[in-house]
């Protein structure tokens, strides 16, 4: 299987150490737990990173990532049923948060398959880059990503 990710090219080298949700936290996961989110494509990893840009966007350079899951890492899946009803709003729900930091502190899986909140049909893969299987993963060498200039199109 494989999934997406796209980062700043000038944290390339860095972009599968969890480090920016270990500080930030993310959707899924809170401040102090390292976590890599990915996506199941390219583009909804373009429009996961994209949401998170104002206009300075077009002045930052990205590079993208092709990921390689092998059958014998094990994916948790987070079953949308069991998930309050208000999480899909923003700011995130507590209860998500909550529910990643379990995931990661009981490290049973390298990742948790997520539902993404911004196109119903897919998902997003997080990975704990602290579980044994991590080393398992295979990351793809980075190449270089840009948005279309019509992204930050003003008019309608």
């Amino acid at each position: 299987m494989f999934c997406w990710r796209i980062a700043k090219k000038k944290y390339a080298a860095s972009a599968f150490n969890g480090e920016g949700s270990r500080r930030k936290g993310g959707r899924w996961t809170p401040k102090g737990f390292p976590a890599v989110y990915t996506a199941q494509t390219e583009a909804l990893a373009a429009l996961e990173q994209f949401v998170q840009l104002g206009d300075e966007g077009q002045n930052i350079q990205f590079v993208c990532f092709k990921i390689e899951i092998p059958k014998e890492v094990r994916i948790k899946t987070i079953d949308i049923s069991s998930l309050p009803g208000n999480w899909r709003e923003s700011p995130a729900s507590p209860a998500l948060k909550i529910y990643g930091a379990e995931w990661l502190s009981q490290a049973k899986t390298a990742v948790l398959k997520v539902p993404s909140i911004l196109i119903s049909s897919e998902y997003n893969y997080i990975l704990n880059p602290l579980h044994t299987d991590f080393r398992k993963i295979v990351i793809g060498a980075s190449e270089d990503f840009c948005y279309a200039p019509r992204m930050w199109k003003k008019e309608i």
